[in-house]
């Protein structure tokens, strides 16, 4: 296989994207979406009622890992 460039490679290269890993530290809601591999506007809503833990920055929302890990747990838990 080359590399040069072409439309055949660029979607080779797309199908082949790996889902970069959560990064430790403050999460955004993008690194929520990825842990709990739902979407954006899901974890919005669910911030917007108050199920998700988070802090709120000015506009922005960051979230805690731990936090949002031990949540999901419970979430997991209460519905088995």
């Amino acid at each position: 296989m080359s590399c040069d460039g072409s439309e055949e490679d660029r979607a080779l290269q797309r199908q082949l994207q790996v889902v970069k890993p959560v990064p430790e530290g403050a999460w955004d809601v993008s690194d929520v979406c990825a842990y709990l591999k739902m979407g954006r506007t899901w974890v919005r809503e669910q911030v917007a009622a108050g199920k998700i833990p988070c802090v709120r920055l000015g506009r922005s929302v960051r979230f805690d890992p731990d936090t949002v890990k031990a949540w999901w747990k419970r979430q997991v838990e209460e519905r088995r």
